[in-house]
């Protein structure tokens, strides 16, 4: 089916040049501002865990009302 789909796209861009120039360019723009947001926006963080909680043995040993808050995201600032 790929060689069908590059003829088509190579028949096309026989008859309408103006428009497969458009195209590419448009193509060319959109990848760059893709990169751009993958590149410079950083991803957001979600549940950074601080404490170790690895040598809790019984449901006992975490004590709730140590907690004054409960966070959707994890983080203090979201909570406000």
């Amino acid at each position: 089916i790929l060689p069908v789909l590059s003829s088509h796209c190579s028949f096309l861009c026989y008859m309408y040049p103006r428009c497969c120039t458009f195209l590419v360019f448009l193509g060319i723009f959109g990848l760059m501002i893709f990169m751009a947001n993958v590149v410079l926006n950083p991803t957001e963080s979600y549940g950074q865990i601080v404490n170790d909680y690895t040598n809790i043995m019984s449901e006992y040993d975490l004590s709730l009302g140590n907690i004054d808050h409960w966070c959707i995201k994890g983080d203090n600032d979201s909570c406000r």
